[in-house]
């Protein structure tokens, strides 16, 4: 999904909830919420330099927040948001909130998504650990499964993880809204 097409859908979703907000252009955040600096990425970014800029926003924006789609998630991007929600968190560097509140993305259809809003990386984190954990219990209780019938999961771990988020957010699961555009 291309960042601008996310971008709508979140602008769309943040219509839908009444929220306070301020499309921006040029360098910087994408969306300002009071002094809260929310920035979208499409499906393909560089981690490294999202992760940078984040960390530069945390230092001149009151929080942080990011939208991105659920096919845009990897081990990198959750390990690197979580360490660096619990050093801002540490260090104080957040003053309106103390985490990275995370909007994930779904693409339902033709103009037909879903938002899944998660207060903080580590939530996040909490329920991504939380689906695996039950999606591999239930798959070891066949009868004539062996514990050599996960090695194919986990060496497609991230692709499992997005799938796994899909599902739970297109369930209803979640804390998560449809969106037409």
């Amino acid at each position: 999904m291309i960042e601008d097409k996310v971008r709508t859908v979140i602008i769309q979703y943040l219509r839908q909830q009444d929220e306070t907000f301020v499309p921006q252009k040029g360098a910087g955040p994408d969306i300002m919420r009071e002094g809260v600096a929310l920035e979208v990425k499409g499906s393909s970014f560089d981690v490294n330099e999202a992760l940078k800029q984040l960390a530069r926003y945390a230092f001149t924006y009151a929080g942080l927040e990011i939208a991105f789609p659920v096919d845009a998630i990897t081990l990198n991007l959750l390990h690197g948001l979580y360490f660096l929600e619990r050093a801002l968190e540490s260090k104080g560097a957040l003053i309106k909130r103390t985490h990275i509140s995370m909007y994930l993305v779904t693409e339902l259809g033709e103009d037909q998504y879903m938002v899944a809003s998660f207060g903080s990386v580590k939530v996040l984190w909490e329920r991504i650990v939380e689906k695996i954990s039950e999606r591999v219990y239930v798959f070891l209780q066949g009868a004539n499964e062996s514990i050599e019938k996960v090695s194919p999961v986990i060496c497609r771990i991230e692709q499992y993880v997005r799938e796994v988020l899909k599902e739970y957010i297109e369930s209803g699961s979640a804390l998560a809204y449809k969106v037409s555009l």
